[in-house]
C-alpha cells in the first residue's frame, strides 16, 4: 500500500513556465513510496478543496476522465512518459466547483530522474470558469448510485477497475471510494446473483452499446439488495471508450412491492378461474369499460363502452337495466343488483346476474363502477324445470284424486244402466240406458286422460316395433290431420324395439298429431322422425334423465304456428289449452304423463312462427314380444260361489254387490277392513276376497295378507282407479289375485271373476 501525503507550496518561490496558465506540479517519490505534491500558481488555489490523500485528489477529476487518470497512472508508476487531458473540478465562490480542462505530462524528474517522477497539469481555462460543474454537483448529489470504471479487459481478473463511486453508493453498499478504487464491480456480487443478467451486460459492452439489467447485488455486511443498473461506454467522440459509467438504483423496495402485486393479480386469476364470474371496471370520466379474461368464455366480447355493452342487453330488459346504472352513477344508490339477458357473440340470450357498486373520490362524486356477473342461464333453466317438475305433481296428484273420486260415481251410473238395458233390452226405455252407457264411457274416457296425466292409469308395457306400429296406425292418424296436411314418416331399418303400452302409445301419437293439425289451418306437413339416438338428443336437450337409460327417440315436428316459450313451458299442464280457449286442454297432458309413466320423458321446441316439434322419448328394450290379445269376453255363471265384498263407498258397493248377485255369487259386504275381517269370521265358506285398495282404516292389500294367511287359497280381485294404489297391491303375475281398474263394466268384473274362479287363477 502506497503511503500517501499531501505537501502545501513552499520553497524559493512559485513553479511556473511564463506563459501565465495555471501550474499543478505532482512529484511522485518513487524510492521512498511517498506521494506528495508541489503547486506552482500564479493566483489562488484553483481547484475544490485541498484534498489530502490520493484518492480525494482523484475525486476531483472528472468521472469520466478517472479511467484515462489512472492508466497513466500505471504508466508513469514504471517510469514511461505520459501525455493525457482530464477534467478537473475548480473552486467557486460557493466551494461547490465547476470543471476545467487539465492538460497533463509527465515524466522522470530532470533532477532526480531515478527517484522522482514529475507531473505538469495545465489548467487551460480560467479558474472558476463553468464548464460542466452543476454535471458534478448534480452526481455527487444524486440519490442513484453511480460507478465510474476504467474501460479495460472485461474478461481479466482485474478488470475493469472501480475509478469512482459517489456519495450514493457509498451509502447503499456500506464501501467507501478508498475500499473500491482499483477494484472490480465483482465485489458487489454473490451466489444469487444471476450468470445470464452479467453475461447480458457483458456482450452488450463488448458491442459497445448501453445495458440494463436488474441485478442481485450484496452489500459489504453480506445483506442483498435488488438494483437495476444502467451502463454506458463513455469517452471522447469518434474514439473508443475511455471508461464505463454505470447508474444504479435500489429496487429492493420495488421488487417487494411487484411481488405482492403479482401475488395479488395470481389469487385474482385464481379466483375468477374458480367462480366463471366476470369482473368488469366502469370508468365514468371516459365512459371505458374493462373486463376480466373470461368474459371472452362467457359472452365471447369484451365490450368497450357502457353503450357497447347496454346494446347488448335484451331490448324487454334495457330500459331498467340503464335506469339502475344511472341510478348508481347519480349517487342515488350504492349497490345495485339485476337479472337480465345478456347477447352472446352468437347471437344467443344467456340470464346474468349482476351485481355493481359506486367508487367515490374524496369530493363524494362517483369515479368508478365496479361489478360482478355471473352467468345463471343453467341455474334458471333448472329452478324453472324444477317449478314446473313441482307444479305438474301437484296437479297431478289433484287431477288423480279428482279423477279416483268421479270413478266411483261413473261407476255406480255404468253398473246401473247395464243393469238397466240388460233389463228393458229393446222394450221402450233400452235406449235410454244405452245413451246413458255412452255417455258414462266418454266420461271414463276423460278420467283416463287425467289419469295418464297423473301417471295414474294402469300400463301394460311390452317390447313394441314403434315403425310397425306407426304403419298400421297410419290411416288413423292421417284422417285426424285431414287432406291439406300430409304425413311424412321417417325411420332406421334396424330401430330397437320401445317398452311401452302399444295402446297408449297410439293415443299419444294422435293427440300429438291433432294439436299439430290445430295448428296449421291452411295446411302443411307433420314429420315423424324415429331414431336410436335418443340418449344422446336428451343430453343435447338438457334432459335431467338423460343418463339414467336408453332412449328410442320419436320426433313429431310441424311447420304450423308455433308457441312462445311461455306457452311452451305450459302446455303439459292439464286444462291449459294451446288452441287459445278450444279443446280440453288434456291431450297434451296424457302425452306427458304417459311419457313420465312409461319411464321416459317429453319435450317441446317451439318458437313463434317457427313451427313446433315435440320429442318423445321411450325407453328401449332389449327384446321383442307379440301383442297381447283382448281380453276374452265369456260371461260368468255362479256355480255356489261366495265372495267377501269390501267397498268403504255405500254407493259402489250397493252397486258391486247387485253385479255380484246377478252372476249367481254369493255375497257378504263390509264398509271397512274391521267390518270384513269380522264377517270373515263369522262367514262359512268363501272363495274370493272383493275389496277396494283405499280403506278408512286398513288398505286393500294388508287386509288381503291377513285373509289369504286365515284361508289358504282364497284368489283376491282389487278395485282402483287410482295409480298410488296399484303401487301398493300384489303384482298382477300372481296367480291368485287380479286388478280391476275402476270404472269398470259388466262384462269387465265377469271376465275377472271367470278368470280367478273358473280359469288360471284356480
Amino acid at each position: 500500500m502506497v503511503r500517501q501525503h499531501a505537501r502545501t507550496p513552499s520553497g524559493s518561490g512559485p513553479e511556473s513556465d511564463g506563459t501565465g496558465e495555471v501550474l499543478i506540479v505532482l512529484h511522485l517519490e518513487r524510492t521512498s513510496g511517498a506521494v506528495g505534491w508541489t503547486f506552482c500558481l500564479p493566483g489562488p488555489w484553483p481547484l475544490s478543496g485541498r484534498p489530502q490523500t490520493l484518492a480525494g485528489l482523484l475525486r476531483l477529476v472528472h468521472p469520466a476522465d478517472r479511467g484515462t487518470a489512472l492508466v497513466a497512472a500505471g504508466e508513469a508508476a514504471n517510469g514511461r512518459a505520459v501525455e493525457f487531458s482530464v477534467r478537473a473540478r475548480t473552486a467557486t465562490a460557493t466551494g461547490a466547483g465547476d470543471f476545467a480542462d487539465v492538460a497533463v505530462t509527465g515524466g522522470p524528474h530532470p533532477e532526480d530522474p531515478d527517484r522522482t517522477y514529475r507531473l505538469v497539469g495545465r489548467i487551460a481555462s480560467p479558474a472558476g470558469a463553468p464548464v460542466g460543474g452543476l454535471a458534478e454537483m448534480a452526481v455527487e448529489s444524486l440519490d442513484e448510485m453511480v460507478l465510474v470504471t476504467e474501460a479495460s479487459s472485461l474478461d481479466g481478473p482485474d478488470g475493469p477497475r472501480i475509478v469512482f463511486v459517489n456519495p450514493a453508493f457509498e451509502r447503499a453498499t456500506g464501501y467507501g471510494l478508498a475500499e473500491v478504487l482499483g477494484c472490480t464491480p465483482r465485489i458487489l456480487q454473490g451466489p444469487l446473483t444471476r450468470r445470464e443478467s452479467l453475461e447480458r451486460i457483458r456482450g452488450a459492452l463488448e458491442r459497445g452499446e448501453q445495458v440494463t439489467e436488474e441485478l442481485l447485488n450484496y452489500r459489504k455486511d453480506g445483506s442483498t439488495f435488488y438494483n437495476e443498473v444502467t451502463i454506458s461506454p463513455a469517452g471522447p467522440r469518434g474514439g473508443g471508450p475511455a471508461c464505463f459509467v454505470a447508474v444504479q438504483r435500489d429496487v429492493t423496495e420495488r421488487r417487494a412491492w411487484q411481488r405482492q402485486l403479482e401475488n395479488l393479480e395470481e389469487r385474482y386469476r385464481l379466483v375468477v378461474h374458480g367462480t366463471r364470474d366476470i369482473i368488469w371496471d366502469w370508468h365514468v370520466g371516459t365512459e371505458t369499460l374493462w373486463w376480466s379474461e373470461n368474459a371472452n368464455d362467457v359472452v365471447g366480447t369484451r365490450p368497450g363502452t357502457i353503450g357497447d355493452w347496454l346494446s347488448l342487453v335484451h331490448p324487454g330488459d334495457r330500459d331498467r337495466v340503464g335506469a339502475g346504472v344511472e341510478e348508481l352513477r347519480s349517487g342515488g344508490a350504492e349497490i345495485v343488483s339485476d337479472d337480465y339477458r345478456l347477447r352472446r357473440a352468437d347471437g344467443v340470450y344467456i340470464d346474468v346476474e349482476d351485481r355493481a357498486v359506486a367508487i367515490r373520490d374524496r369530493t363524494g362524486a362517483v369515479v368508478r363502477l365496479v361489478g360482478t356477473m355471473k352467468d345463471v342461464t343453467e341455474i334458471r333453466r333448472l329452478d324453472r324445470q324444477l317449478r314446473r317438475k313441482q307444479r305438474l305433481e301437484a296437479i297431478g296428484e289433484l287431477t288423480g284424486g279428482v279423477a279416483h273420486d268421479f270413478n266411483n260415481l261413473l261407476t255406480i251410473v255404468l253398473g246401473n244402466a247395464d243393469a238397466l238395458e240388460l233389463q228393458l233390452g229393446a222394450a221402450p226405455g233400452g235406449d235410454r240406458a244405452r245413451t246413458i252407457i255412452a255417455a258414462a264411457e266418454r266420461g271414463a274416457e276423460l278420467t283416463s286422460r287425467m289419469l295418464a296425466f297423473a301417471r295414474a292409469e294402469e300400463l301394460r308395457p311390452v317390447p313394441t316395433d314403434v315403425a310397425a306400429l306407426i304403419d298400421e296406425f297410419r290411416p288413423i292418424l292421417e284422417g285426424g290431420l285431414g287432406q291439406r296436411i300430409s304425413l311424412v314418416v321417417e325411420s332406421l331399418p334396424s330401430l330397437r324395439p320401445a317398452l311401452v303400452d302399444p295402446g297408449k302409445l297410439e293415443i299419444a301419437l294422435l293427440n300429438i298429431v291433432i294439436n299439430s293439425r290445430d295448428a296449421m289451418p291452411e295446411g302443411g306437413q307433420v314429420t315423424i322422425r324415429l331414431g336410436d339416438d335418443g340418449k344422446a338428443l336428451a343430453r343435447q336437450l338438457d334432459d335431467e334423465r338423460s343418463e339414467l337409460r336408453d332412449f328410442i327417440a320419436i320426433r313429431i315436428a310441424d311447420d304450423g304456428a308455433g308457441m312462445s316459450r311461455e306457452v311452451a313451458e305450459r302446455a303439459f299442464d292439464p286444462f291449459f289449452s294451446t288452441k287459445g280457449g278450444r279443446g280440453t286442454g288434456l291431450g297434451l297432458s296424457m302425452v306427458y304423463g304417459f311419457a313420465k309413466q312409461s319411464g321416459g320423458h317429453v319435450q317441446i321446441e317451439s318458437e313463434p312462427g317457427a313451427g313446433t316439434i315435440v320429442h318423445l322419448f321411450l325407453p328401449a328394450s332389449s327384446g321383442a314380444a307379440p301383442r297381447r290379445g283382448p281380453v276374452d269376453g265369456a260371461r260368468f255363471e255362479g256355480r255356489d260361489r261366495h265372495v267377501l265384498l269390501v267397498e268403504d263407498d255405500p254407493d259402489v258397493r250397493a252397486n258391486a254387490e247387485e253385479l255380484l248377485l246377478s252372476f249367481g255369487l254369493g255375497v257378504t259386504s263390509a264398509g271397512s277392513g274391521a267390518e270384513a275381517l269380522t264377517a270373515s269370521r263369522d262367514a262359512g265358506h268363501i272363495d274370493l276376497l272383493f275389496t277396494d285398495i283405499v280403506l278408512p282404516d286398513i288398505d286393500g292389500r294388508a287386509l288381503a295378507e291377513r285373509l289369504v294367511a286365515e284361508r289358504p287359497g282364497l284368489k283376491v280381485l282389487f278395485a282402483t282407479g287410482y295409480a298410488a294404489e296399484e303401487g301398493a297391491a300384489p303384482q298382477p303375475q300372481r296367480p291368485e289375485q287380479r286388478i280391476l281398474r275402476k270404472p269398470y263394466r259388466r262384462s269387465d268384473l265377469a271376465r275377472q271373476l271367470l278368470d280367478l274362479l273358473d280359469g288360471d287363477g284356480k
